[in-house]
């Protein structure tokens, strides 16, 4: 009752509630914590680190360890791969990936007492972030080929911008019978957009038709967007290094902008004389206006002006 109540604040981000719920079973001398306990405490250690920022972080990834250990005490508690999973993720949300090595060091030691997960093995391709190198070794030594591990190894490759490479493992994922997901298809679209425009375009249309099932999640939009900002960061170190080089091949004389030559006009050009303004169109008269001036007139030539006004000054008395 205890673990589905924790996992199912976890699943709404209420990680904070879930260590609470943790704490209080654990001071329940009736009914310790069990295995699936300790997990998604740990778990929810690795959802605060991801959620906070600042010095903070470090708290909860060093909890998560600390629960670790504690449950790996216990000969009933010991060897469950999710633990070991969430404590990994912990440690790289809170920036220190060289931890989660060595947590992943004590699976492959057999010390953990269980087998290498594929989300150890995604954890550890994480936590190598640009190295390639090292994440191609984890990679080989682990025969996990699932869709998931496939994934965390391409993203190990689109962090360092080894394209050609990725493109190939996408290939090797294809060839083994692996339908390829949303996520890595927008993986090996970003290297083919480096190295083979019209592949990526392929790539691209084939990635519409799969979203039509199932469209990409947060995490992947996430990831791709990381990707971008990856790439765009590469550009702008490029661009850098050119204009450098180039300095240096002018010795070193800092490059000045060109100046805007102002040329004069040519010989036949003469000057196009601007006609004077129309004079403003006159003002419509009013309908009413115009009407009464017409019966004036009328009464002008019907009666005379001396018999006009008096025939108007009768009309007045009247009223």
């Amino acid at each position: 009752m205890f673990v589905s109540a924790m996992w199912a604040c976890l699943r709404v981000d209420e990680w904070e509630r879930a260590l609470e719920l943790f704490e209080v079973r654990k001071a329940q001398r009736a009914l310790p914590p069990d295995t699936h306990s300790y997990a998604a405490a740990i778990a929810a250690c690795a959802k605060g680190a991801a959620a906070r920022k600042g010095p903070a972080v470090a708290d909860f990834s060093a909890r998560a360890l600390a629960l670790l250990d504690e449950m790996q005490a216990s000969t009933a508690l010991r060897g469950n791969p999710h633990a070991f999973a969430s404590a990994m993720a912990a440690c790289n949300a809170a920036g220190e990936p060289s931890a989660a090595l060595r947590v992943f060091g004590r699976l492959e030691s057999g010390e953990a007492g269980c087998a290498v997960s594929e989300s150890c093995l995604a954890a550890a391709l994480a936590a190598c972030g640009e190295d390639h190198v090292a994440a191609a070794a984890l990679f080989a030594r682990h025969p996990l080929r699932t869709p998931r591990a496939f994934n965390a190894m391409l993203g190990a490759l689109g962090r360092a911008q080894q394209w050609v490479t990725l493109l190939a493992l996408f290939d090797r994922m294809q060839a083994e019978g692996l339908p390829p997901d949303p996520k890595a298809l927008n993986l090996a679209i970003i290297a083919a957009d480096q190295v083979d425009e019209r592949r990526a375009a392929a790539l691209a249309e084939s990635l519409t038709e799969l979203r039509g099932v199932a469209p990409p999640g947060a995490a992947e939009r996430a990831q791709l967007a990381d990707l971008r900002a990856a790439r765009k960061g590469a550009a702008l170190e490029q661009s850098k290094k050119g204009l450098a080089e180039r300095r240096r091949a002018a010795g070193g004389v800092r490059l000045a902008k060109p100046k805007a030559v102002k040329l004069p006009p040519p010989a036949d050009f003469a000057p196009v004389e601007r006609a004077p303004p129309a004079a403003p169109p006159a003002e419509p008269v009013p309908a009413a206006e115009a009407a009464k001036k017409a019966v004036d007139q009328s009464l002008v030539d019907f009666l005379g002006g001396t018999r006009r006004a008096e025939f108007l000054s009768k009309a007045l008395k009247k009223k």
